[in-house]
This record gives C-alpha cells, sequence and structure tokens, in this order.
C-alpha cells in the first residue's frame, strides 16, 4: 500500500539527534493562576487529583469557548468571601468534605449560581437528585430541554466516554437524558444533564465529567495507545478504531456531529443562562472578525519537482488562497521556496517515525528522532525555521499523546496529523460520513491521562484528497472531482451554517499535476472566496487562536439604570489579529441601539449563532473598553418577504424582508431545507431538489425587544440539466 507520504533523498548533512525527556519543564511545572480581580463573574474552582485530573482542561474549555471573564482558585482556598457576589460559579469534577459541600451549598441557596462536573453526591440535593447513584461506563446524550433546542443545538444523541452517575429526579429537571445508544429511542428516566431552583439560587450538574469526555472524544481511547490494529504500524486513527471485533470507541454513525463541540456549546449556553440575571455576557467568536469559518489548505509533499510547487501554490495564489506545504527529505530549492514565500504560502515538516536510509547514516527509529532530524534540516536547508504547525508522516502516532509532547518540545504549536481517512469510517449501509472523527472542527490543546494541559493545539484536517478522490491512491471513497467537491462544499455549509469549524484539507503535491485535482482545488478555493471564508496558513491560524485564547474580559457590569453593558479587554496587540465580542442583541427587554470602542462609535453585525442573534462587535487585538447601550423599542408591523425564485438547483437565491414600523429590528430567515440566515437582505444556495420538487416554504422571522411577528413564502428551485447534477458527473 502506498504511504500518505513517500520519503526520498539523501539528507544533505549529518543530523545530530537530540536527547528529550517526557517530563520537559514546559509542559512539567506548575502553571500560574489566572485572576484579574473579584470582578470577574465566573469563578472557576478545581481540585486536580488522580482521580479526577481534568480542572485544567476544564479551563481549557472555557477558554475555548470564549467565557473569557473568569478566576481561577483551588477548592482548598474556596470561602464565602470569594463566592460572594459572582454571577456563575464553576466546579470542576472533584471529590468534597462535608464542610465544602455545605459552603457551596449555603451559596446556591442564598442566590448563588452553580454548574458542576460530576458532583460529589453530598451536593445531590443541590441539584434536585435522589441520594446514592449508581455508576455506569461509558453512554449517550440526547439534549430535551426546548430553549436549548430552539437555540439551534443539535438534537442528536452524542457519546459519553467515562463514568457517569446515575441518578433519579426529584425536584431536578432534564436538560439531558443518558441513552443506552445513538438510537433516538434508547433514552433513559435518568439525567446526562439537570437543572434545580435551590432555595434562591439555581443549579446545573453534568451527571459526567465533561473536561474528561471532550479529551477523550477528541484524542481517542487512552488504552489504545500504541496499539496497530491492523498490522501496518500505529496510526492516529487507530486511537478511535476497535481491536479485535470488540465495540470502536468512536461510533461512526456520530462523525456527522460535531459532539465535542456541541457539548462545549451546551454548558456554555448554560453558563450564559445562568449569569444573565445580572448580566449578559461577552463571548469571544471562533474566527477572525465576522467569518464564520476559516479554510486551512495543506499539502504534503514529497521529492517533488520544483515545477510541481511553483505550480501548485500559482494555482492556489490566483485563486486568492494560501497553503502550508510540509517538506520531507527532498530536492526543492531554497530559491523555489523563497519565491512560494513571497506568494503568502509557508511550509513545515512532516516528519516520519521510521526513515530506512539505505546508508545508514540517518537512520529515524521513533518520532522523537524525526522531529529531532527535522527541526535541524530545514533550517539548515533553507535558512528560515519551519512553521510551529506540522503534520506527521503517514499519520504516524506514539502513545496518548507522546507525540504532541515531543513536538511541544521542540516550540511547535499546532498539530494537525488527526486526518479524517480510511475505510473504517464508513458506515454499516455503505455510505460514508462527512463531519468530524474527533467530534470537533475547532483547536484545543492536547491534554495528557494525567490532566497536564500541553502548550500544542490539535487541530483536525477533515478532508483529505486521498479520501475522497478516487484517481487519487490509495483510493477509498469512489469519487471523481465533481462529487467530491460537491461533499466538500456541503460541509463547509455545514461549517458555516451551524458547526463552525475550520476546514483542514489535505493535499498531495505528488497529484498536483491531475486535472481531477487541480478542478477539485480551483473550485473549492473559488467557492471558499465567494462566501467570504478566509483562507489562511497554519501559522496565521495558530497566531490568532493563541491571542484569543489569551485575550480577557474584565469588569463586566451591567448598569440598568443607564442600560448600558461595559467591560474592558486585556490582549496582547498583535498586528494582523481582529478579535471580536459576541453581544446578545436583546436583554432585559432592551434591544441593543449602539457600541462605543474606547469612545468611539462602531459598526457591528448582526447575525445567527446557530438560531440565535448576535451582534459581532470586531476590534484588533489590544486593550480597550467597550460599551454597549441597549433601549426599549417600538413594536413591529407591517413585516413582508420576498424572493428572487424561481433559481436553478445550486445557484444563488435572494431574499428580501422590510417592516413598516419597528426600531432595531433582526431577522431570522428558515428556508425549509433545515439551513438558517439572517439579515433584511441575504441569500441562500438551495443543493437538493427535495421531496417537494423543488418547493420550498420559506419562514422568516422579524424580532425586537418589543414584539415579533413571522411571514412564510414559498420559492422553487428547477433542476439544471442532468449533466451537472451531483452524484451525476463525474470529471475524468
Amino acid at each position: 500500500m502506498r504511504k500518505f507520504i513517500r520519503l526520498h533523498g539523501t539528507l544533505a548533512l549529518i543530523i545530530t539527534v537530540l536527547a528529550f525527556s517526557i517530563n520537559f519543564p514546559g509542559i512539567a511545572s506548575p502553571r500560574p493562576v489566572w485572576s484579574a480581580g473579584a470582578s470577574q463573574p465566573i469563578l472557576l474552582v478545581k481540585n486536580n487529583t488522580p482521580q479526577a485530573p481534568f480542572g485544567d482542561y476544564l479551563e481549557e474549555i472555557v477558554r475555548a469557548e470564549g467565557l473569557n471573564a473568569f478566576d481561577v482558585l483551588s477548592l482548598g482556598s474556596l470561602s464565602s468571601a470569594e463566592l460572594d457576589g459572582r454571577a456563575v460559579v464553576i466546579l470542576a469534577e472533584t471529590s468534597l468534605s462535608d464542610a465544602q459541600a455545605a459552603l457551596i451549598s449555603t451559596y446556591v441557596q442564598n442566590g448563588g449560581r452553580l454548574v458542576a462536573m460530576r458532583p460529589d453526591s453530598k451536593l445531590a440535593a443541590v441539584f434536585g437528585l435522589a441520594a446514592s447513584p449508581a455508576t455506569r461506563q461509558d453512554g449517550y446524550l440526547r439534549i430535551s430541554d426546548p430553549q436549548l433546542l430552539a437555540s439551534g443545538l443539535t438534537t442528536q444523541t452524542m457519546q459519553i466516554h467515562g463514568a457517569i452517575d446515575v441518578y433519579n429526579l426529584q425536584s431536578g429537571s432534564a436538560i439531558a437524558y443518558i441513552h443506552n445508544s445513538a438510537a433516538q429511542n434508547s433514552g433513559t428516566t435518568h439525567p446526562a444533564v439537570v437543572s434545580n431552583t435551590f432555595g434562591l439560587g439555581q443549579a446545573v450538574a453534568f451527571t459526567y465529567d465533561l473536561a474528561r469526555n471532550v479529551a477523550y472524544i477528541r484524542q481517542g481511547n487512552p488504552a489504545l495507545a500504541d496499539v496497530d490494529v491492523d498490522g501496518n504500524g500505529f496510526r492516529i486513527t487507530h486511537l478511535f478504531r476497535a481491536v479485535g471485533g470488540g465495540t470502536p470507541w468512536l461510533d461512526v454513525t456520530r462523525i456527522p456531529v460535531p459532539q465535542a463541540d456541541e457539548q462545549q456549546r451546551l454548558f456554555a449556553a448554560l453558563v450564559k443562562r445562568l449569569a444573565s440575571p445580572s448580566r449578559p455576557l461577552p463571548q469571544w467568536w471562533y474566527f477572525p472578525g465576522t467569518a464564520k469559518s476559516v479554510l486551512l489548505m495543506t499539502t504534503n509533499t514529497a521529492a517533488n519537482p520544483d515545477s510541481y510547487f511553483l505550480g501548485y501554490a500559482d494555482l492556489v495564489s490566483s485563486l486568492g488562497g494560501k497553503n502550508t506545504f510540509f517538506l520531507s527529505f527532498g530536492s526543492v530549492l531554497s530559491s523555489t521556496v523563497n519565491a512560494m514565500r513571497a506568494q503568502g504560502h509557508e511550509f513545515g515538516i512532516l516528519p516520519p517515525r521510521q526513515f530506512n536510509d539505505p546508508t545508514g547514516a540517518y537512520p529515524i527509529n521513533n518520532l522523537t528522532e524525526g522531529f529531532a532530524a527535522y527541526s535541524t534540516w530545514f533550517p539548515a536547508q533553507f535558512g528560515f525555521a519551519p512553521s510551529p504547525a506540522y503534520r506527521t508522516a503517514n499519520l504516524d502516532w506514539e502513545g496518548w499523546t507522546t507525540a504532541a509532547e515531543i513536538a511541544a518540545s521542540r516550540g511547535y504549536g499546532m498539530d494537525l496529523s488527526f486526518v479524517h481517512y480510511g475505510a473504517w469510517t464508513r458506515f454499516s449501509d455503505g455510505t460514508w460520513p462527512r463531519g468530524h472523527i474527533i467530534g470537533s472542527g475547532l483547536p484545543m490543546r492536547f491534554v495528557r491521562q494525567d490532566g497536564t494541559v500541553l502548550p500544542i493545539y490539535q487541530q483536525p484536517t477533515q478532508i483529505s484528497e486521498q479520501q475522497l478522490i478516487s484517481s487519487v491512491p490509495p483510493t477509498v471513497e469512489p469519487w471523481g472531482a465533481f462529487n467530491a467537491l460537491d461533499l466538500t462544499i456541503r460541509q463547509l455549509d455545514a461549517s458555516l451554517q451551524r458547526d463552525y469549524s475550520a476546514l483542514a484539507i489535505m493535499t498531495q503535491l505528488d497529484y498536483e499535476g491531475y486535472g481531477e485535482v487541480r478542478y477539485f482545488v480551483s473550485e473549492l478555493l473559488d467557492y471558499a472566496r465567494q462566501r467570504s471564508v478566509p483562507s489562511l496558513t497554519a501559522s496565521e491560524w495558530l497566531n490568532f487562536v493563541e491571542t484569543r485564547r489569551a485575550a480577557r474580559f474584565t469588569d463586566v457590569a451591567w448598569n440598568e439604570a443607564a442600560a448600558t453593558l461595559s467591560f474592558n479587554v486585556v490582549a496582547t496587540a498583535t498586528p494582523g489579529v481582529t478579535l471580536t465580542a459576541l453581544l446578545p442583541t436583546i436583554y432585559n427587554n432592551r434591544s441593543l441601539q449602539s457600541v462605543s470602542v474606547d469612545g468611539t462609535p462602531v459598526a457591528f453585525k448582526v447575525d445567527l449563532v446557530k438560531a440565535d442573534s448576535y451582534a459581532f462587535v470586531s476590534m484588533p487585538a489590544g486593550n480597550h473598553q467597550v460599551v454597549a447601550y441597549y433601549m426599549v423599542d417600538e413594536p413591529i408591523s407591517g413585516l413582508s418577504a420576498t424572493s428572487d425564485s424561481p433559481r436553478k438547483l445550486g445557484e444563488v437565491m435572494t431574499f428580501n424582508a422590510a417592516v413598516t414600523s419597528g426600531t432595531n429590528v433582526t431577522f431570522k430567515w428558515e428556508f425549509g431545507d433545515g439551513a438558517l440566515g439572517s439579515g433584511s437582505t441575504t441569500s441562500h444556495i438551495y443543493r437538493d431538489y427535495g421531496p417537494n420538487q423543488g418547493i420550498y416554504n420559506v419562514r422568516v422571522t422579524a424580532q425586537n425587544a418589543a414584539s415579533s411577528q413571522v411571514v412564510t413564502i414559498t420559492v422553487r428551485v428547477t433542476l439544471p440539466p442532468k449533466a451537472y447534477l451531483p452524484l451525476v458527473r463525474r470529471e475524468q
């Protein structure tokens, strides 16, 4: 079988393999607690133990969801003074003493708001749960809360890995139920997430540890570390599979659901809901500006001719794209690389676990030696450091996180090796899923089994031409370029609509000259440009992600008399990085009217996140003062809607809405095929003829803080010539 990347050529210098220790200082040393003063509305309380080690990773989840207005406190330092005045307290999984349980119970009873991960049973009454739960290993959950479902969170079941406490409900209300399988009808009466009013306060519990589960969904099964399930050497995908006919770690029917991301978004929604009585919480958006996805074009290379590099770089550049090339030992010239860098492309390493040099001078027998060799060779060959992002050759891996630790020890910051690849992803009915094998399309830092968070991000690669295009060996799925493009565009549309993923594409430079490959790449880049999806290099994406992670909100305050939300932004001034804060468009029966940044009024965009409207307030990375002004609205009247129907399948259809009266009106469109849109003018592309022969009922809702109105119109989609229908034409 052909490997993901061939290793050719002879090194031009002797490689010195440097020693490496797993417990290197950058990971093992204690990390300072982040605290911005008692004004922070969120308090995260953690107590890492061998039995519950993922408190630091729960902090990473809070940061990943952009709720960066929090203090961190160890459980041993918790006091009533620390709890006083907090909008929400988040409690990581931990056991509690009787005194600690009483302190937290009193806090909630007196009006406090609490979210806890697999809480100690001493707090069962706080969450409206019966005492003395049973415990099970693994399962599924499904959200049942109508308000959360209406906001656009998934209606599908999602996996839970790890221990789940099985409680009976008493006074609490289930937000999500435990399911026994992926089947929608496999639900139990036991809550996976529960909410309860306790005294004057409100408490929410996840009956499993969300942090552990997200880590296990994203990084695979720790018990499969270094297990070669098919005899071809240990690969990343083996972490998600089964051994000897057992149950796969990843239920492939869940691949279309970004189940780690959705569970994090459920958590974030609950934190914001609990905080809402005291103030709305600003939240960092996942992407630069108002983008709803980014495209990461990446290419694995072998000892390819320089003409391949230049031809591919010119193609990507001509469509406004940028590409990250991962280099193996080979013959590409420094002058060629520099010419491509001038176009905005970047270069990183593709280290292997083994390199069988016939001379015996440069052996590589593990990833430690692979990273050492490539990290020495690259700057000597090209005169500059490689990209901080990398991908391993052949999707090689070691341990559960050992490979990431090796990379981090050498200063690399982002891994793109977790690729959707292999026949093992196929559904039992013979169809193929699109989605996320790690349950996420967004970067998160790796975490070790002992709970140590590593300073390196896991960014999945969702699209591989070797998976999707049958002319690119080894063939996995039987598609031509036209159909592969259609499937990829649908996944990009899903990212723009509801998944909010960074879509990483893996190509092989070996096939740069293939007409199918060039067609696929050029059409994808052109579509991304039409949909305002930025094309970034991996290091540009990493730079944004790091800046966003560290940026925090302070002094978040709601002034009821003035109807203003104010907060400060503390962020590193990073050239070229734009951060965007999400603000609710309606709060406390008022609508957002205007926003100022550093005393100057700024424009903001109102758009949907899932099914809820938010204001996107963008600002250059740095320190800022933000004030958002809310006002009482004039009721809406006279809503009308039009479209330029009919349009052909795959063409853009434009929609317009207007009202005769009403202030601060937002518009939400439901296009009848599951997609949503926003704005008084919007557009949509129908990709399926549908069960009603191209007829769709489109619903538009106009809303402000005073009222709402709904209008439904009917539109029609016509069929193009048969030769242009997806899954009919195959490019030659």
